[in-house]
């Protein structure tokens, strides 16, 4: 985590972010806060470009089969009976 100054209407805070939610928010500073510009951004020699849109492009996400999914879905369910038998 990292700590950056945030503006806020309550005026300038201080807050620990994660290091892409500190690039995500100096393309919204650089891109005068205007969404449609960061991801139409150009400035492709910017060394956070690849990072502008709050995800690291290094990073794969795994597709899960539908057994995988079925799989997950059932422990879920466990794990909700579980919290709410011990409630």
């Amino acid at each position: 985590m990292i700590k950056h100054s945030v503006m806020t209407r309550e005026g300038i805070v201080e807050k620990e972010l994660t290091p892409l939610k500190v690039i995500r928010l100096k393309c919204w500073e650089c891109s005068n806060w205007q969404p449609n510009e960061i991801l139409t951004c150009h400035m492709e020699d910017c060394p956070l470009w690849v990072f502008r849109m709050g995800k690291n492009p290094s990073i794969k996400r795994r597709k899960l089969t539908e057994g995988e999914k079925d799989t997950l879905r059932a422990q879920l369910v466990g794990i909700k009976k579980q919290t709410h038998t011990q409630v």
